[in-house]
């Protein structure tokens, strides 16, 4: 009767969630069938105002436009848009759209929303807005406000010029603009563009699509790839693990070296960061999926597999935050009402492609972290630390396990109530469900604090434990070497990062160095063991990682994609598909 009663509750409990999952798709579908409907605004023939515009690249190409608008006055941003140039913007909320990318060149859209295209160096060029004078062509004045906050009006110039401080644009009047860009006698009901050449210079082209045959190779390899990762799980028998002793003599499988696990994440990890290239990406993701699905067996994998689906939920969040806010590209599958902030405009085939492959990345890098934490042998990754961050690691640790204990308290509390008849309806409700989950929390941190007081933790050091000035001085110095370091790293700095990193790694070991923690070593711990199963991943890793920077520093498009403006093929780099096959390693020597 008990049972029944229950399963009547849950019922209950789960219908409305029903409810609102098919109200939900309902409004999706009907949101997805006005866009799709949306009527397009087309220009009339008669009163129509005219803007130039003007756009010098790096190597001196000169792009006039003459656009035709129905309006009063536009911004700048859509006069640009409206020219027919392709552009790359990105929008930043209240402060109106970035330029990306004008005319192929710039920077695409994840650089552009960290840096604007603009790289650390007071001298960089970027893209810079000016307004050409009326009585003075010669004279372009900046607009710091950018071209969002910007009025055109009929027979208005603005220019745009890869720059870092003059604006080097022609001064030509209103009518010779327009003369050179194609309507001579000023009128017209679409834009009128054309490109001038500097002697020397070609005109800009995208680079060639790969052949067929470097495709179809590419396939294979990515087949190869995956049918491994199954006869890997289905097929193949495994191969015996290494073991180590275990409680009351019994055998156990000994798990890899941490060392060798955090090479092979590193040489996972540093594709998905480089760029978007969907061959890079799924090369890499199936690869990472194949050692998940090797060593995330049991109650270990169980744990993690919860914020993979998290990072589902946050891929998706990433596609259609692309899709409603970058409103660029060639093949538009709908438009939002220009007057909604952000949102507003064309939604187009390529930001959800971009978005796709960003959402790639994300799962591709939490299944990285989700492997390790199936895998990694914590205590031995402990044992690894130098005598001085033994402290700061127990700590961390502690902290680390009290997240997964809350969510286990939180839930035994939430079960004792509704067995009690207990239905929170609104936050007010909300009290007697945080207040005992705070309770309980404080006692496990008393209870924890006395277990560790009572062995000492936290006593003070003995006196050959205690940094001397040029070891604390180190650290510090490491420490802002490699914060310096991540920063010039996500401006796309690789040369200075790389230098920074290495210093910060030498001042760490430096500062970490000390004779009394090597005379005090911790002897009830044995050393880790090195064998065979640790070469082979580690030199796998070794050699992706080794074949990663040669094509970084050879090719870097080898890794990057941008759909924008224009869906185009991405590049292909045969030998980095194929290296990343050797990421199976972990799966072929474990479990």
């Amino acid at each position: 009767m008990s049972s029944a009663r229950a399963r009547g509750v849950t019922s209950r409990l789960a219908m409305p969630w029903h409810i609102i999952r098919l109200w939900l798709l309902l409004s999706l579908a009907a949101l997805l069938l006005g866009l799709l409907l949306a009527p397009r605004t087309v220009l009339a023939d008669d009163h129509l105002n005219h803007a130039g515009l003007v756009v010098r690249d790096a190597e001196g190409r000169v792009t006039y436009a003459w656009v035709p608008f129905a309006e009063e006055e536009i911004d700048g941003i859509a006069l640009l848009k409206r020219s027919g140039i392709p552009v790359v913007t990105v929008g930043f909320g209240a402060l109106g759209e970035g330029v990306c990318a004008i005319g192929g060149q710039g920077c695409g859209v994840s650089q552009c929303r960290r840096t604007v295209c603009q790289a650390s160096a007071a001298d960089a060029p970027y893209w810079q807005y000016f307004q050409q004078d009326a009585a003075n062509p010669a004279i372009w004045t900046w607009q710091p406000l950018g071209a969002s906050t910007t009025d055109v009006q009929d027979g208005d110039v603005f220019g745009w010029s890869w720059t870092a401080d003059e604006p080097e644009l022609p001064a030509l009047p209103v009518a010779e603009i327009a003369s050179l860009a194609g309507a001579s006698d000023g009128e017209g009901n679409a834009p009128s563009v054309r490109i001038f050449l500097p002697d020397g210079v070609a005109a800009f082209a995208a680079p060639p699509a790969p052949d067929m045959g470097t495709t179809a190779v590419a396939i294979v390899i990515l087949v190869v790839i995956g049918c491994s990762v199954l006869l890997r799980l289905t097929l193949t028998p495994l191969p015996p693990s290494p073991v180590e002793p275990g409680e009351g003599g019994l055998m156990r499988a000994r798990p890899l070296d941490p060392r060798a696990w955090l090479i092979w994440a590193i040489a996972a990890s540093l594709p998905l960061l480089l760029g978007r290239n969907p061959w890079v990406l799924a090369a890499t993701l199936l690869a990472v999926l194949g050692v998940w699905a090797a060593g995330s067996r049991g109650a270990a994998g169980a744990r993690w597999r919860p914020l993979l689906r998290l990072a589902l939920v946050f891929g998706a969040v990433s596609v259609l935050f692309n899709l409603l806010t970058v409103h660029v590209g060639d093949i538009i599958v709908g438009t939002m009402p220009e007057s909604w902030p952000i949102v507003g405009g064309p939604l187009t085939f390529n930001a959800l492609i971009y978005g796709l492959l960003s959402a790639m990345a994300i799962f591709a890098l939490v299944a990285v972290s989700a492997t390790l934490g199936a895998t990694l042998d914590w205590s031995a990754m402990m044992r690894l630390l130098p005598e001085r961050m033994a402290p700061l690691a127990v700590a961390g640790s502690i902290a680390w396990s009290y997240l997964p204990r809350t969510v286990v308290a939180f839930s035994e509390i939430r079960e004792a109530q509704m067995a009690r008849g207990y239905r929170p309806r609104g936050i007010r409700d909300v009290a007697p469900l945080v207040m005992p989950l705070l309770a309980g929390g404080l006692e496990r941190s008393m209870i924890t604090a006395e277990a560790l007081e009572a062995r000492a933790f936290g006593a003070p050091l003995a006196p050959e434990l205690i940094p001397r000035p040029w070891q604390v001085v180190s650290l510090l110095v490491g420490l802002i070497a490699a914060l310096t370091g991540a920063f010039c790293l996500a401006l796309g700095q690789m040369a200075a990062s790389a230098a920074l990193l290495a210093l910060a790694v030498l001042t760490f070991a430096a500062g970490l160095r000390s004779r009394g923690g090597r005379a005090l070593r911790r002897t009830r711990y044995r050393d880790p063991l090195w064998e065979r199963p640790e070469w082979i991943v580690s030199g796998a890793a070794i050699a992706v990682l080794t074949v990663e920077i040669v094509i970084l520093a050879l090719d870097p498009a080898a890794f990057r994609y941008e759909p924008y403006p224009t869906l185009t093929a991405p590049a292909i780099a045969l030998p980095l598909l194929a290296a990343f096959g050797l990421l199976l390693a972990p799966a072929a020597v474990r479990p």
